[in-house]
């Protein structure tokens, strides 16, 4: 594995090959690479961390763990395959991706953890343009997957554990672990916004239209809160149509545009506003 305790490591030339040879040695999930207090790692050359051809569940690409104080940031114009990666108090950052074709980033093929005692971020850098996205992946240089986010309660508190200001987007993310993720300014990009699935813990919004109008946002379980936060969230839809397949879980504190779109509502408690315009319809 390699530990970087200080200072960048700028992986500049070495494009990885999905299970083979790259900058930081085999990419396979054995090989963890650890990101420290102070540390910065980075690259610019595509495919400088793992191969967005890697397949699905990161076992050919490295494995991520950035603690409190590292950060993880791609150089400009140049996007890399991310396995998976664990934040225990770290930063990942998004810079202006590969746009062509790709409009991304990362794409992410395996799957991310929150950890540690402090909360973890994911953000934007300054300056950045559209293709700043972290993007689902289904392996193999597919767009689109479901990947999952398990998110520890690591403030122990209902404050949020898990900041995202950064552009996540297509694609499906199952939200896992009792911890808080909080969808900031800056969380919905240009691009298809991804999906949304409550399995535990709180999906909260500060900032007004930050979901995306695209999104679908369902809910499994009625110990899941989607907290709006006083804001109103413009989404693609409220659960899914079919006998056992509507929203379970809390929906409180705002507004929710469905924007021509559907609501399906199952089991729980919904103590928020609902609007829709033309063709919304709300089934109970």
């Amino acid at each position: 594995g390699t530990t970087v305790n200080g200072g960048t490591l700028n992986i500049a030339t070495i494009q990885a090959i999905a299970g083979g040879v790259s900058g930081l040695g085999t990419s396979t999930s054995a090989n963890v690479v650890t990101v420290n207090n102070g540390a910065v790692l980075t690259g610019t050359a595509n495919n400088w961390l793992s191969n967005t051809s890697a397949s699905s569940g990161g076992a050919n690409a490295h494995t991520l763990i950035v603690n409190t104080g590292g950060k993880v940031t791609n150089g400009p114009g140049v996007i890399t395959g991310l396995g998976n990666t664990t934040l225990n108090g770290g930063t990942l950052e998004l810079n202006t991706g590969f746009a062509s074709g790709w409009n991304g980033a990362y794409t992410l093929m395996g799957d991310i953890t929150v950890g540690g005692s402090t909360p973890s971020a994911i953000t934007t850098k300054a300056g950045a343009g559209a293709a700043a996205n972290l993007q689902m992946s289904n392996g193999s240089n597919g767009v689109g997957g479901t990947r999952t986010l398990t998110v520890a309660d690591v403030t122990g508190s209902s404050d949020s554990d898990l900041v995202v200001s950064g552009q996540i987007i297509s694609g499906t993310l199952v939200k896992a672990g009792p911890g808080t993720v909080e969808l900031a300014l800056g969380a919905v990009g240009s691009s298809v916004a991804v999906n949304w699935r409550l399995d535990s813990g709180t999906l909260k919004t500060t900032s007004n239209n930050v979901v995306g109008g695209s999104a679908n946002i369902t809910g499994t379980s009625t110990s899941t809160t989607f907290d709006l936060g006083g804001t109103t969230q413009a989404v693609g839809s409220l659960g899914v149509a079919g006998a056992g397949n509507g929203y379970r879980g809390s929906i409180v504190n705002g507004t929710i545009d469905l924007n021509g779109h559907n609501a399906y509502l199952q089991n729980g408690t919904f103590t928020m506003n609902l609007t829709g315009g033309g063709g919304s319809r709300l089934w109970i």
